[in-house]
């Protein structure tokens, strides 16, 4: 077996449980805390999602430090205070495992991406 096929059977479950506890946690975690912030009569805290930062965002206030979140440079993205008080410990469980994913399979497929000089391959 070369090395090549190593990368593959150990990104490709990667992959596949980053992309699954992406789409668990935007769909159980992140719609119901929305609709709940919205049916108090707030807005949505982040209308704007570029490329997907809207999970990871979500991901980041329920996850991290208050003290970190609660930052003026991160309030302009996302308000903690409308976002927290709706998270379950379910809810922290998936963005605990989402945020923890996300690097790891951004790691691994760099160094099979660089490793493999998979980059100069038709």
């Amino acid at each position: 077996m070369q090395f090549e096929d190593v990368f593959f059977w150990i990104f490709g479950p990667v992959l596949i449980t980053w992309i699954i506890s992406c789409l668990v946690f935007a769909r159980l975690s992140m719609a119901r805390i929305e609709r709940a912030i919205v049916a108090e009569g707030h807005p949505r805290p982040c209308e704007w999602d570029m490329q997907g930062m809207r999970i990871v965002t979500y991901a980041l206030v329920i996850v991290a430090p208050y003290k970190w979140v609660s930052r003026p440079e991160f309030r302009r993205l996302m308000d903690p205070d409308l976002v927290r008080p709706h998270a379950t410990p379910a809810d922290r469980m998936r963005a605990r495992l989402f945020i923890t994913l996300l690097p790891i399979m951004l790691l691994t497929g760099a160094i099979g991406f660089f490793g493999l000089e998979l980059y100069k391959k038709p």
